[in-house]
C-alpha cells in the first residue's frame, strides 16, 4: 500500500501578487548579488564591480562562467547578519536551518540529514580552509569581507561534498594603513548586547596585522516557556581572530590566522503544534508565543528546555609565491570544536525524555597549489589536497518509568482498554496476555500497544520498584584521511570562445568504533549496567540491541574521479554566455547511533549487524546554462542560469516515531530549476538588487521514507484488523517505512521551497552634510514542508517578510548610527523545523521563527 495522496502546492492570492512584482523586477535587472561597496568594488560606468574567488582565483562576478551570489560586507552590517543563516535569506535557492539537533545547509534542494555521521552536501570554506561540519557554519561569521554562495557540484576545485554547492567566506585582512573601528547594538525586543570591532595596521614595513572580536548576549527570545519563566532561545557568544601578513620577499607572501570563539546557549523557540495524545492530560496545542516544555525529574531536569556549549579554535598558515611564470598557494591549518548539548527531547511538561549529546572535532589539512599567471590561450589551475580528521559523538538517551508509565496508562485505560497483571517475574507474558485481552475486546492497535508496554512496565515495576527510569547511551568515534589530486584548464580556441575541463581523483579511508549499551538511569552516566532485566526493558523503550564495534568491524576505503566540462562565448564586452555538465560525489560512511533492532518484547533478544552501521556515498552529475549581461550602458547587470541535476543513492535518516533513526540510501532525484541574479543602479541614489529562484524538486524512487503519524496509524489499524492479527500492535514507523507505505517517489524534498525571492532596495540622501541611507528588503519563501516525511500538521505557509534600515552617517565616515528592523510585517506563526514528537505518536512540536525586533546600532571608526 502507497501513499495515494501526493502533496500539493498552495499559493494564496496577495503572496502570488507578492511573487509576481519580485519576478518582473528581476526580469528588470535585480538579483542577489548584494554589492561589496567596499574596498575591493572597483568602477566600472554606473556600477561598482564585484571581484569574487569562486575560481580560487580573483575575477569580476559578472564574468565567472558559476551561478553564484555575493554578498559583501556593508550589505551584512546594513542588514545586521548576525550569522550565515541570516544570509541565505537573500540567496535564491540557498537555505540554514538549525533544528534541535542539528545544522541543515541546503542549496538546489541537496542537503543533509541530521545525523553525525553524514558529511555534508554543501561544504563551507573561511578564508580557503574546509569547515566540513554543518555546526562550523556558527562560527563561520566573524569580521567577514564576502560571502559566495556556488550552487551546483564544485568538486574539482573544491573537493567532495559539494554536491549542492559551496560557500567561499572571506574575512577582512590586514591593512597597510591604520584603522580600526568599534561597534555596539541593542536589540529593543530581545534585550540583546552585541560588542565588537577591530584594529588593524602596520607593524613594520612587511608586516601588517589586524584583530577582530565580537561579543553577544541575549538575554530574552520570542517564546514565553511558562515551565521555567523564560523567554527563550537566550544566548551567549563571542570569538576574536588574530592575523598576520608579512612581506618574505617581493615575491612571496605570508598570512597567519588564529581564530577562538565560545557559544554557550540556552532554551529553544518550541511549540507543540499538535498535541495529540497529550489533549487527554491537558496539554493543548499553542502557536502563541508561548510553551511549556520542562522536567521535574532531577535526572531529566537541567534548567531549560535546551542547552549547548561549546568552543572552537581554528588555525591557518597560507603561503602565496609568485614563480614569475606562475603562482604558488599553500594552505595548512588546523581546525577543532567541541560542544555539549542537553535537550527535553519530548518538548512537553511531562517527565519523559532527555537526551544528551556531544561532539569533540578535529581536523587537519594540506592544499598546495599552482596556477597560471595571465597565459595567452591557457589557464590552468592544479594541486593536491589532504585531510585528517578525527570526530566523537554520542548521545544519552533516559526515559522516565513513572512519567511514562502515566502517559502509556492514559493512552490506553482512557481509550477503553484492559490490562492485565500476572507473573511480575514475566512482563512479556503481561504484554502478550494483554494483546490478546485487548484483540478479544476489538480496541484499537494503538491503545492495545499503549496497554501492552503498560502492562510490562507494571511488571518491571512490581519486581524493582525503585526503578526510576531507563537509559541508552550511543557513541562513534571516527578517524577520516583523504588525499586528493585536481587540475582545471581553461583553453580560449577562438577570440570569443573558451572551453573549461577539470578533473578531481579522491581516496578516502574511514575507520570507526561504535557501540551502543544500557546504562543506569542517571545524569551523564555512560557505563553499562549489569541488571539484565533493567537492561531489557532499556532495550525495549529505547529501541536498540546493545553491540560494540571497532575499526576491524567498521573500515571503508572509497576512490573516485569527479570532473566538469564548461564551454564559454563571450560575444562581446557586455554578455557572456555558457553550459557546463559537472559531477559530485558526497562520501558514505557510518551511522552514528546504530542501534541494531529492537526486541520484539522485553526479554527477547535482538539482533546487530555492523554492515546495518554503513552506508554508500551519493552522486550528483548536473547540466546548466547561465548567462551575465551588463545592461543599460553599465547601470545594470543580470544574472540567469538553468539547471537539470540527477542526483542518486540519497543518504536518508528514517525516524522510528520513537528514539531511533535507521540510515540508508534509499532515492534518486530529478531536479530542475532556475536562479536570476542582479542589480540595477537606477539614479546616483537608487539601487535595486534582488533575485527568484525556482526549483522543481522530485524524488524518482524513494518508497521507504518515515510515515506520517496518520500513515502509521492508519496501516497499524488495517494490519491489526480489529484484533484478528495480535502481532500487528507492536509495529512502529521503521516498520511502516520499510514496508512503502509513505512512498515519496513524485514527491518534492522538505526543506526546499518551489518559489523563493528577494527584492531590495538602497536609497541615499544628503542632510546638509551628512548622509542617510535607507534601505528596504522585501523577501518571499513558498510553502516549505518542514520535516522529511511531508507532515501536511508540518507544513509552513508561503511568507513575505519585510526588512530595513536607516542609517546616518558623519561627513567623513568617522561615525554612523542605525535603525535596524527585521520581520517587520510580524510573521508570527511562521516555523523553520518540525518534528513527531518522540514517544509521544500524533504529536507534533516546531521551533518558531523570530517575531518583529528593532536594534540600535552605533559605529565609530578611527
Amino acid at each position: 500500500m502507497g501513499n495515494t495522496m501526493k502533496p500539493q502546492k498552495l499559493i494564496n492570492t496577495s503572496n502570488k501578487l507578492c511573487l509576481v512584482a519580485i519576478a518582473v523586477s528581476m526580469a528588470i535587472s535585480s538579483a542577489n548579488v548584494i554589492a561589496e561597496e567596499g574596498k575591493e568594488a572597483e568602477e566600472e560606468q554606473g556600477l561598482e564591480r564585484i571581484i569574487v574567488h569562486a575560481q580560487k582565483t580573483a575575477q569580476v562576478l559578472n564574468e565567472v562562467p558559476i551561478s553564484v551570489s555575493a554578498i559583501g560586507k556593508d550589505k551584512i552590517q546594513d542588514a545586521g547578519m548576525k550569522n550565515i543563516e541570516d544570509a541565505s535569506l537573500y540567496v535564491p535557492n540557498f537555505s540554514i536551518t538549525q533544528d534541535s539537533i542539528g545544522d541543515r545547509i541546503n542549496i538546489r534542494g541537496i542537503q543533509s540529514g541530521n545525523q553525525a555521521g553524514f558529511e555534508q552536501s554543501v561544504a563551507t570554506f573561511v578564508d580557503g580552509v574546509y569547515r566540513g561540519r554543518g555546526v562550523q557554519t556558527r562560527f563561520a561569521f566573524l569580521d567577514v569581507e564576502m560571502v559566495e554562495v556556488l550552487r551546483g557540484p564544485q568538486s574539482t576545485l573544491f573537493g567532495k561534498n559539494t554536491v549542492g554547492g559551496a560557500l567561499n567566506i572571506r574575512s577582512a585582512r590586514p591593512t597597510d594603513e591604520f584603522e580600526g573601528n568599534i561597534r555596539a547594538s541593542y536589540n529593543i525586543d530581545f534585550d540583546e548586547v552585541e560588542i565588537g570591532g577591530y584594529i588593524s595596521g602596520a607593524l613594520s614595513d612587511s608586516v601588517r596585522g589586524r584583530f577582530t572580536f565580537i561579543d553577544r548576549n541575549r538575554k530574552e527570545g520570542w517564546i514565553h516557556n511558562e515551565f521555567y519563566n523564560s523567554d527563550d532561545p537566550m544566548s551567549d557568544e563571542s570569538a576574536f581572530r588574530a592575523s598576520i601578513e608579512w612581506d618574505l620577499s617581493d615575491s612571496t607572501l605570508l598570512n597567519f590566522k588564529a581564530e577562538h570563539g565560545t557559544l554557550n546557549n540556552s532554551g529553544g523557540p518550541w511549540e507543540i503544534i499538535e498535541a495529540g495524545p497529550l489533549a487527554a492530560l491537558g496539554i493543548e496545542d499553542n502557536i502563541d508565543g508561548i510553551t511549556n516544555i520542562g522536567a521535574q525529574d532531577p535526572v531529566l531536569d537541567f534548567g531549560s528546555s535546551m542547552k549547548m556549549k561549546g568552543e572552537y579554535d581554528e588555525y591557518s598558515l597560507t603561503v602565496e609565491h609568485d614563480l614569475d611564470f606562475a603562482y604558488l598557494t599553500g594552505i595548512i591549518s588546523h581546525s577543532s570544536y567541541n560542544f555539549d548539548r542537553n535537550l527535553a527531547v519530548d518538548y512537553n511538561p511531562l517527565s519523559i525524555a532527555r537526551f544528551d549529546d556531544s561532539e569533540d572535532f578535529e581536523q587537519t589539512t594540506v592544499e598546495l597549489r599552482v596556477s597560471s599567471d595571465n597565459a595567452e590561450n591557457i589557464d590552468y589551475i592544479a594541486g593536491i589536497f589532504y585531510l585528517n580528521s578525527t570526530l566523537k559523538a554520542d548521545g544519552l538517551s533516559q526515559i522516565s518509568v513513572p512519567d511514562t508509565h502515566m502517559l502509556l496508562d492514559a493512552g490506553c485505560l482512557l481509550n477503553g482498554g484492559v490490562k492485565h497483571q500476572g507473573d511480575p517475574l514475566n512482563p512479556t507474558d503481561d504484554m502478550l496476555a494483554t494483546v490478546i485481552a485487548n484483540a478479544q475486546l476489538g480496541t484499537l492497535a494503538a491503545v492495545t500497544n499503549n496497554c501492552a508496554q503498560s502492562a510490562a512496565l507494571d511488571a518491571i515495576i512490581g519486581t524493582d520498584a525503585n526503578l526510576p527510569g531507563v537509559a541508552r547511551y550511543a557513541m562513534l568515534n571516527q578517524e577520516t584521511t583523504s588525499l586528493a589530486i585536481f587540475a582545471q584548464m581553461t583553453y580560449q580556441f577562438a577570440d570569443d570562445w573558451s572551453t573549461t575541463l577539470g578533473l578531481r581523483y579522491s581516496d578516502e579511508e574511514k575507520e570507526a568504533y561504535q557501540l551502543a549499551l544500557a546504562p543506569a538511569y542517571a545524569q551523564g552516566n555512560k557505563t553499562e549496567l549489569a541488571d539484565p532485566l533493567t537492561t531489557a526493558a532499556a532495550m525495549t523503550f529505547l529501541e536498540f540491541t546493545p553491540h560494540s564495534y571497532t575499526k576491524d568491524d567498521l573500515t571503508r576505503k572509497e576512490d573516485g574521479v569527479d570532473w566538469s566540462l564548461r564551454l564559454q562565448w563571450d560575444a562581446n564586452s557586455d554578455s557572456m554566455y555558457y553550459a557546463s555538465i559537472a559531477t559530485g560525489s558526497k562520501a558514505g560512511g557510518f551511522n552514528s547511533f546504530y542501534m541494531g533492532d529492537k526486541p520484539l518484547a522485553i526479554g527477547l533478544p535482538g539482533n546487530q549487524n555492523p554492515d546495518e552501521a554503513e552506508f554508500e556515498g551519493e552522486s550528483v552529475i548536473t547540466y546548466e546554462l547561465g548567462s551575465k549581461l551588463s545592461l543599460l550602458e553599465g547601470n545594470a547587470e543580470l544574472s540567469a542560469a538553468i539547471f537539470h541535476t540527477s542526483y542518486d543513492d540519497l543518504q536518508v535518516a528514517v525516524f522510528s516515531g520513537n528514539t531511533t533513526f535507521e540510515v540508508q540510501n534509499a532515492a534518486q532525484a530529478t531536479i530542475n530549476g532556475l536562479e536570476l541574479d542582479g542589480r540595477w543602479k537606477v539614479t546616483d541614489k537608487l539601487l535595486l538588487s534582488g533575485g527568484f529562484g525556482w526549483i522543481d524538486f522530485e524524488y524518482d524512487d524513494f518508497k521507504n521514507q518515515a510515515c506520517t503519524n496518520e500513515q502509521l496509524s492508519t496501516w497499524r489499524e488495517q494490519l491489526w484488523a480489529g484484533g484478528a492479527n495480535p502481532l500487528a500492535v507492536g509495529l512502529n514507523n521503521a516498520h511502516c517505512a520499510a514496508a512503502g507505505i509513505n512512498d515519496q517517489s513524485g514527491n518534492a524534498a522538505a526543506n526546499t521551497p518551489e518559489f523563493s525571492a528577494i527584492l531590495s532596495a538602497t536609497y541615499k540622501e544628503n542632510i546638509g552634510q551628512y548622509n542617510l541611507n535607507f534601505t528596504l528588503d522585501v523577501v518571499y519563501t513558498d510553502e516549505i514542508y518542514r520535516q522529511d516525511d511531508l507532515d501536511p500538521v508540518l507544513l509552513a505557509d508561503a511568507t513575505t517578510k519585510m526588512n530595513g534600515s536607516i542609517k546616518l552617517t558623519a561627513p567623513d565616515n568617522s561615525w554612523h548610527v542605525a535603525l535596524i528592523g527585521k520581520n517587520l510585517t510580524n510573521v508570527d506563526d511562521d516555523f523553520y523545523w518540525g518534528n513527531d514528537m518522540p514517544l509521544v505518536s500524533g504529536a507534533s512540536e516546531v521551533a518558531v521563527a523570530a517575531h518583529r525586533n528593532i536594534s540600535i546600532v552605533a559605529s565609530i571608526n578611527f
